[in-house]
């Protein structure tokens, strides 16, 4: 039996991928890591899901953003843990 392992940054992409969100800024490795995606909406407007991901690669904050205005943001913190922000950001792609 093989098998295969992702990264939180490949599963991410992935799902980005599959919903035509074009990867427009990646920060690249450092003490945190910031992703945005970005994609037209359908009234010309831009939609963007901007990641910060923290130096062991998990997601500790999460927007999804149309026009420059901030419509939802999930972080980490007492009451909401990281593995329900990994889902959560996942779900942005699919607006």
């Amino acid at each position: 039996m093989h098998t295969h392992t992702f990264s939180v940054i490949d599963l991410i992409n992935l799902v980005a991928a599959e919903h035509d969100w074009d990867l427009w800024f990646d920060s690249g490795p450092g003490d945190t890591r910031e992703l945005i995606f970005c994609r037209p909406n359908r009234f010309g407007g831009d939609l963007e899901v901007d990641i910060v991901l923290d130096f062991t690669g998990r997601v500790e904050l999460s927007e999804y953003r149309r026009g420059g205005e901030l419509l939802r943001r999930n972080a980490v913190d007492r009451r909401i843990s990281a593995a329900d922000v990994h889902v959560m950001t996942l779900e942005l792609f699919k607006q």
